[in-house]
């Protein structure tokens, strides 16, 4: 799914493209949210593009298991477990998380049909609505810090971080032309 300019996407895949509407990060989540629902998915593996993906990601992610505690699990961890605290799999999250700021980092989630379903239930704009005075959770361009924000009167308020990541953050508009960054902190 592509919600800019997809000519110098050069993939073996079939994808969408969303052409209409305001865009950004938060609404286009919403928007692949309810792609997932229209072809009957029981979970979605949510991905950004500006990722270096470690060896057998998909694989791993695959087979991890959500309990109805957690609404989502993210495999890329920018703050919330330094490198001493973490242990290997998957470590609780419990609310906003560390700071209290929110989830940072929404490059690579897997999220079950609960969450999904919930989610949609708010219009992506009002995801953020509980924590006006963290401005990052209300930019367009914040689904992580929304999606954190709107859990928190879910069912699942808690979330999951994978340990150690499993994807990074090339820190550019697009992984198209972004290759050979160097992964920090992760699993090949």
């Amino acid at each position: 799914m592509c919600d800019g300019d997809p000519a110098g996407l050069n993939c073996s895949w079939p994808y969408i493209v969303k052409t209409d509407g305001p865009s950004g990060t938060r609404r286009m989540m919403w928007w692949v949210f309810q792609q997932a629902i229209d072809r009957g998915a029981d979970r979605l593996i949510y991905c950004e593009d500006d990722l270096i993906v470690s060896r057998n990601a998909v694989r791993t992610i695959r087979e991890c298991k959500i309990d109805n505690y957690h609404a989502f699990i993210t495999f890329y961890d920018y703050k919330e477990f330094p490198r001493r605290t973490w242990k290997p799999g998957l470590n609780h999250v419990y609310g906003m998380g560390k700071y209290s700021a929110g989830l940072w980092g929404s490059q690579c989630l897997l999220v079950p049909r609960r969450t999904i379903e919930w989610a949609l239930q708010k219009h992506p704009d009002e995801w953020c609505k509980a924590y006006p005075n963290l401005p990052w959770a209300v930019s367009i361009n914040a689904g992580d810090c929304s999606l954190t924000a709107a859990i928190q009167t879910s069912p699942s308020p808690c979330f999951y971080v994978h340990q150690p990541s499993l994807v990074d953050h090339v820190n550019g508009p697009s992984a198209v032309g972004h290759l050979g960054s160097k992964a920090a902190f992760f699993v090949y």
